[in-house]
C-alpha cells in the first residue's frame, strides 16, 4: 500500500542515497573480462594494464569499495604509473540489511571500436548494479564507465618477450571481505605465458560485494527505497528578526511518500539543532496527515546579535534514530536579534556651569534608560546639540543601558566674556545620525558663565642675587611656575618686567601652559654704569596674560622677586718701563714708536682696557689709545700727531688704563712720566690722494719760480687696452710711483726715480678688470685691484716691486681713489655696492674693522682727522671712529644732495674742520683717473662741535687744497680759482688765467708756502700767493704732484691722463 504524507517543517530534508554492490559471475575467467587479452594488443612496450585499489568510505564510497584504473604501460615496467592512467572508476560496497534480498553488482567488458573513446580501439569497462535481478548488467543498472584503449604501433625492432595484460574474477564467499559475499577482481601481467593469470601474477584486487538495499534520493525516484518512495522539504531557508529575550516560531512544510510504516512500526522524523538555538524534537509518520501543521519553537535569545542555526533533519527506524537513518537534509536559519528599547530619562534637569574662556570645556549629563540587549555590535545612539550655540553637537554610542549613564558634553571654544543661554536637545536613535529616533526629543536649557581662567605666576626663588662688572650686560635665569585652580590646557603669555626699567627690558614669552615643570627664562641686564662698585637692588614681576600685548591679564596679582645686584667696577695697576722716547717725524704725518710695560686687573669681566698716553700741553703731540693685551707685559705703538710745521717739540706723557679710548672710566695710572722728544725736521712724500690722509695737497717749502725746469718725460708704452693713461702718481724717498689705468688690460705698477725718469721695477698684475692709483707707506707701495673676484688691496715691497701680502674687500666693478695711510693703518673704500670703509693693518694687511655708510658706489676715499675717519656719501658727512670703526656721529649738510653712482671726491680736514663735496658725480668711463662733469658746492663741518658750518655760494670742480686757513678751489664753469675762508666760506680772493683761451680749471690745487699750483684747460700754473698773479706756467693741463725732493709730476692731460707723466725740477 502506498501512502503519502504531508509534513511541513521550517527545514529541508535531504535524503541521502547509497550505492551499494552485488555479486557478478562465479567464473574465473570471464569471458567479458577475458576480452582482455585478445592478441591485436600492443606489443610491449605499450602493453594495456589494470590496477585496482582499495578506496576507505567516503564521498567516493559510502561504504568502501575500490578504484579501478586503466592505462598502457609505456614505459614497460609492469606497472601502471600515474602518469599512464587514461581512466578512473569506482566499485562500492553495499551494507548488510535484515529485510529484501540482495542486489549484485556487476562488471562487464566488451571491445571498442576506434573513434572519440578510443583512437585506436580498446575495451569498455562497465560496472552497476543488477537491480532487475537477471544476471545482466543492462544500459540502465551501469554506474561507471571506463576504456582501456590501444597504444600506437612502434617502430619495427627486435621482438621482445610477449606479456600480457590479464583481469581475473573470483567467487567471494560471505565473509569479513563481503558480508552478502561478491566477487574478487584482479588484475596483472601473464608473466609466464600461460594466459591464465595466476595468483602470483595478481598485481591488484579488489572485491565487488552484494548488497541488501539502495537509497532513496530527493528526485521522486520510482525505484522502491525501503518503505519511503520519497521526501522531500518545501522550504530551505528562513530568515527572521526577533528583539532580546524572544523566540522565533517556524512553521514546517514536508511532504513524504512511503509505504508500510504505521504507529507500530513508525517512521521518525528527528529535528535537532547542534548549536542549540533549537530544542531537539522526535515525530512519528503516523503523527501527519494531509494538513498537519507544527510550529518549532526557538529557545530565547539573551543577547543582541545576528546567528545563523543549522537544522538537521533525519528520518528513522526507530524513535532514538540511533540506528539507521535513511536520509538527512540540513536546513539554514537566519536570525537577527534586535536590542529592546522602551524609553530614555534625562535625568539632569538643567545644566548651570561656569566655563573658561578659549577653550573646550566639559559638561556632564545623566540618563536613565529602559532598554536590554544593547552591546557593540547593537549600540544605542545619543545625539545632544543646541544649535552650536555653546556645545559641540555629538552623538554618544552606548553599549550599555543597564545602568545610569553619565554622558561627558563638550563645549564649543568660547571667546565672549559673560552669559550664554541655550537650550540641549537630547534624542535617541536607531543609528549614528538620527535618522530614526526611537522617543520623542527631550529638551533642557544651559546657562554657561564665560570667564578668563586665573592663573598665578609663582617665582621659583623668591629672592636672588648676582654680581656683573660695569659697562657690560649680563644674562640672569629666571624661573617662574604657573599655577590655577582651573583646569586650563590653553597656551598663555607671560610678561617679565623691571617696573623701574633701568635693569632689564621686558620680555614677554609665549605658549606657556600650566605646569609643574618651571619656565626658563634668560634676562639680559642692561650694563650698568658707575664710580665704583656697589651693592643695587631692583624687583622682577611677572605678569600672566591672554595675549603677547598683555592686554588681558589673567593673574591676580604679579609674581614678585626681589634681586640683589653686585655692581663691580674693575681696577687696574700699570709700569711704563721707559723714562724718555726721542722721535723724528715728518710734516703732516703721525709718527709711530713703541713703548712697553706691564699690568694687572681685576674685576674687568670681558671688558676691554686701553693705555691712554696724553702729553702735558694737552694732547697736541701725544694723545694716543692702544689696546692693552690680555698677558701682563705689552709692548705698544705710540703714536705722535701729525704736525704741520718743521719744528722740534718736547713734552711730558702721562698713562692711564681707562675702559675707552675717551678715558670715561679710568680704572688705574702710571706713576711714569715719559719724557718726549718730537723732531719734525723732515718733508714727508707725496703718499697718497692730495698728499696725505688729511688730503689737504698742502706742501710746507717755499720755491723761486725761476729755477723751475723740466726734468724728464715718461710714456706709458701703447696698446689695445681702452683707456691707455696712468693714475694719479705718488712719490717718496726719490722715486715716484704710478699705476695703469686699465679696462680689463695689463695691469702694472711702476716705480720711477724721480731723478732720472728711469724704471727702477715694475709689478705686472697680468689682465685686470680694474687697477686703482697707488699710495705709499714705511717700506710698500699700495694699490687696489678692482672687479669682482679680483676686488683686493695688495701690498708691495718698496725697494723690489715684488707683492707682499693682498686683502680681500667687497666689491662690483668698481674704482676708487687712492687708499689713506695713518699710523699703522690703510684704510680703503669698497662695498659691493658702494658705501664701505674698510680699515687694515699696513703691517700685515689683515682687516681691523668695515664700516657702511651707503651713499656713492666708488670714486672716493675716506680722509682722517685726529680721532676720526671721514666719509662723504653725498648726503652727509660720517665720522667713524678710526680705532674701533664705530659710527660716531653724521652731520648732514642740509643740501638734500646724494650720490646715487659715484662721489668723485675726499672730506678735506684742517684742524677740526672738515670740507667735503655735496651729492655725486659722473665721468662717463669706468676709469680711476678721468675727471667728473659735475660742479657741486662745497660744504664744511665742524668735527668738534659736530655741526655743520656753511655751503659755499658757487659750484666747484677741482680737489681743493687747504693752507693757514684758506680753502684753495677752482672752477670749471666760472673760469676761475677762489679762495675761501675756512670758518666762514667767504670769498677772500680769486684768480683768472689772463689767456682767454683758458676757460676753465681741472684737476687739482697743490699749495706749498708761497705758490699755488693750478690746471687750466692748457696749462699749469704756478700762482704767487702775495701777488696773485701767476709767476710760471707748463703748456699741458694735468694732475698735480709736489715731491719732498721737491719735483713737480704732471699727469698730463685736461680731464683725463693722457698716459704721460713729466717731472719739473722746482729748485
Amino acid at each position: 500500500m502506498n501512502k503519502k504524507n504531508y509534513l511541513f517543517l521550517c527545514f529541508l530534508i535531504v535524503l541521502f542515497t547509497t550505492t551499494g554492490c552485488g555479486t557478478g559471475s562465479s567464473d574465473s575467467a570471464n569471458p567479458y573480462i577475458d576480452d582482455l587479452n585478445e592478441k591485436d594488443r600492443p606489443s610491449s612496450p605499450g602493453d594495456r594494464l589494470v590496477t585496482t585499489t582499495q578506496e576507505s568510505a567516503g564521498n567516493n564510497c559510502l561504504q568502501g569499495g575500490f578504484l579501478v584504473e586503466t592505462g598502457v604501460d609505456r614505459n614497460a615496467n609492469s606497472k601502471l604509473d600515474t602518469d599512464e592512467v587514461t581512466s578512473q572508476s569506482y566499485v562500492c560496497n553495499g551494507k548488510r540489511e535484515n529485510s529484501n534480498g540482495p542486489q549484485i553488482s556487476l562488471v562487464s567488458t566488451s571491445p571498442e571500436p576506434s573513434g572519440d573513446n578510443c583512437a585506436q580501439g580498446g575495451v569498455l569497462f562497465e560496472t552497476g548494479i543488477d537491480l532487475n535481478s537477471n544476471s545482466v548488467l543492462d544500459k540502465n543498472e551501469v554506474a561507471s564507465t571506463s576504456y582501456l584503449c590501444n597504444g600506437l604501433n612502434g617502430t619495427d625492432g627486435k621482438d621482445g618477450t610477449s606479456q600480457l595484460s590479464l583481469i581475473s574474477i573470483v567467487a567471494e564467499p560471505a565473509g569479513d571481505n563481503c558480508p552478502e559475499g561478491g566477487v574478487l577482481l584482479g588484475t596483472g601481467m601473464d608473466l609466464n605465458g600461460n594466459s591464465i593469470l595466476d595468483a602470483e601474477e595478481i598485481a591488484s584486487s579488489g572485491y565487488i560485494c552484494n548488497v541488501t538495499t539502495s537509497v532513496p534520493s530527493d528526485n521522486n525516484s520510482p525505484n522502491p527505497i525501503a518503505e519511503v518512495t520519497y521526501a522531500k522539504l518545501l522550504t530551505n531557508f528562513f530568515s527572521e528578526t526577533v528583539s532580546v529575550d524572544g523566540t522565533v516560531n517556524i512553521n514546517i512544510a514536508l511532504e513524504i511518500n512511503s509505504t508500510g510504516y504505521n504507529s507500530d512500526n513508525p517512521l521518525v522524523v528527528k529535528i535537532s539543532d547542534d548549536q542549540g538555538y533549537f530544542p531537539t524534537k522526535l515525530y512519528n509518520i503516523s503523527d501527519f496527515s494531509s494538513d498537519s501543521v507544527l510550529e518549532l519553537v526557538s529557545r530565547p535569545f539573551t543577547e543582541a546579535t545576528t546567528v545563523t542555526a543549522q537544522i538537521k533533519v533525519e528520518f528513522c527506524d526507530n524513535t532514538t534514530c540511533d540506528e539507521k537513518v535513511y536520509g538527512t537534509k540540513t536546513v539554514t536559519a537566519n536570525i537577527t536579534i534586535n536590542p529592546r528599547f522602551t524609553s530614555a530619562t534625562v535625568l539632569t534637569e538643567s545644566i548651570r556651569s561656569t566655563v573658561l574662556v578659549g577653550q573646550s570645556n566639559t559638561l556632564n549629563l545623566e540618563l536613565n534608560f529602559d532598554a536590554d540587549g544593547f552591546n557593540y555590535f547593537n549600540p544605542l545612539y545619543v545625539m545632544v546639540s543646541d544649535g552650536f550655540q555653546s556645545i559641540q553637537t555629538e552623538t554618544f554610542t552606548l553599549y550599555d543601558t543597564s545602568q545610569q549613564v553619565t554622558l561627558a558634553i563638550d563645549t564649543l571654544y568660547l571667546y565672549e566674556i559673560g552669559e550664554l543661554n541655550s537650550n540641549l536637545s537630547i534624542s535617541v536613535c536607531k543609528d549614528y545620525y538620527c535618522y530614526e529616533a526611537l522617543q520623542d526629543t527631550i529638551s533642557i536649557p544651559i546657562n554657561l558663565t564665560v570667564r578668563n581662567p586665573i592663573v598665578f605666576s609663582v617665582p621659583v626663588e623668591p629672592t636672588l642675587s648676582f654680581s656683573q662688572t660695569i659697562l657690560e650686560s649680563g644674562t640672569l635665569e629666571y624661573e617662574i611656575n604657573l599655577a590655577s585652580e582651573d583646569t586650563t590646557s590653553m597656551p598663555f603669555w607671560v610678561k617679565i618686567y623691571d617696573p623701574s626699567g633701568e635693569y632689564f627690558q621686558e620680555k614677554v614669552v609665549g605658549s606657556k601652559y600650566v605646569s609643574n615643570i618651571p619656565i626658563k627664562v634668560a634676562l639680559e641686564i642692561n650694563p650698568i654704569d658707575a664710580t665704583a662698585s656697589e651693592a643695587r637692588t631692583f624687583h622682577i614681576e611677572s605678569k600672566v596674560c591672554m595675549d603677547s600685548s598683555c592686554t588681558t591679564v589673567v593673574s591676580p596679582e604679579p609674581g614678585n622677586t626681589d634681586v640683589t645686584l653686585n655692581v663691580l667696577y674693575p681696577s687696574a695697576e700699570i709700569t711704563i718701563n721707559e723714562s724718555a722716547i726721542n722721535v723724528i717725524g715728518k710734516d703732516n704725518t703721525p709718527a709711530v714708536t713703541e713703548l712697553s710695560g706691564s699690568w694687572q686687573s681685576n674685576n674687568m669681566g670681558s671688558l676691554s682696557a686701553y693705555l691712554v698716553a696724553m702729553d702735558s700741553d694737552g694732547g697736541s703731540i701725544v694723545d694716543n689709545a692702544a689696546l692693552l693685551p690680555q698677558q701682563d707685559s705689552f709692548t705698544l705703538p705710540l703714536e705722535l700727531l701729525p704736525q704741520t710745521q718743521m719744528n722740534s717739540f718736547s713734552t711730558d706723557v702721562s698713562f692711564k688704563v681707562c675702559l675707552e679710548i675717551s678715558c670715561e672710566h679710568v680704572i688705574g695710572s702710571s706713576a711714569n712720566i715719559v719724557a718726549v722728544t718730537y723732531d719734525v725736521n723732515q718733508l714727508a712724500g707725496w703718499t697718497t690722494h692730495q698728499r696725505n690722509a688729511q688730503h689737504n695737497g698742502y706742501v710746507p717749502i717755499t720755491l723761486n719760480s725761476d729755477n723751475f725746469a723740466e726734468s724728464w718725460t715718461w710714456s706709458r708704452p701703447s696698446s689695445t687696452e681702452p683707456i691707455g693713461g696712468i693714475n694719479p702718481v705718488v712719490a717718496q724717498d726719490g722715486k715716484v710711483v704710478l699705476s695703469y689705468d686699465v679696462y680689463f688690460g695689463d695691469a702694472l705698477v711702476v716705480m720711477l726715480d724721480e731723478a732720472t725718469g728711469d724704471k727702477v721695477w715694475e709689478a705686472n698684475l697680468g689682465n685686470m678688470p680694474a687697477l686703482n692709483p697707488p699710495a705709499i707707506t714705511e717700506g710698500k707701495v699700495w694699490a687696489a685691484t678692482t672687479g669682482h673676484e679680483d676686488t683686493k688691496l695688495r701690498a708691495f715691497d718698496f725697494n723690489t716691486g715684488s707683492q707682499l701680502h693682498s686683502s680681500n674687500f667687497g666689491g662690483q666693478w668698481p674704482h676708487f681713489f687712492a687708499p689713506t695711510p695713518y699710523g699703522n693703518s690703510i684704510y680703503q673704500g669698497g662695498g659691493y655696492y658702494g658705501g664701505y670703509v674698510h680699515s687694515f693693518s699696513s703691517i700685515d694687511g689683515q682687516e681691523e674693522w668695515s664700516a657702511s655708510l651707503g651713499g656713492g658706489w666708488d670714486m672716493y676715499t675716506p680722509a682722517v682727522s685726529r680721532n676720526y675717519v671721514l666719509h662723504h656719501n653725498g648726503a652727509e658727512l660720517n665720522a667713524i671712529n678710526r680705532r674701533t670703526g664705530e659710527i660716531e656721529f653724521a652731520i648732514d649738510d642740509g643740501l638734500n644732495a646724494y650720490a646715487s653712482h659715484a662721489y668723485h671726491g675726499s672730506p678735506v680736514v684742517y684742524n677740526n674742520i672738515a670740507l667735503a663735496y655735496a651729492g655725486g658725480a659722473f665721468s662717463g668711463r669706468a676709469s680711476s683717473n678721468i675727471e667728473q662733469y659735475d660742479e657741486r658746492q662745497l660744504s664744511a663741518f665742524d668735527l668738534e662741535g659736530k655741526m655743520h658750518l656753511w655751503n659755499s655760494t658757487n659750484v666747484y670742480l677741482t680737489q681743493p687744497a687747504v693752507k693757514d686757513g684758506v680753502v684753495y678751489i677752482g672752477s670749471k664753469s666760472l673760469g676761475r680759482l677762489d679762495a675761501l675762508d675756512i670758518n666762514t666760506g667767504e670769498i677772500l680772493w680769486s684768480w683768472t688765467p689772463a689767456d682767454s683761451n683758458e676757460t676753465a680749471l681741472h684737476r687739482n690745487v697743490v699749495i706749498t708756502d708761497n705758490l699755488l699750483f693750478v690746471s687750466t684747460n692748457s696749462k699749469v700754473h704756478a700762482i704767487d700767493l702775495n701777488s696773485k698773479l701767476s709767476v710760471w706756467s707748463y703748456p699741458l693741463p694735468g694732475m698735480l704732484a709736489i715731491s719732498e725732493n721737491k719735483t713737480l709730476f704732471i699727469a698730463t692731460g685736461m680731464t683725463g691722463s693722457d698716459g704721460r707723466l713729466v717731472a719739473i725740477k722746482l729748485e
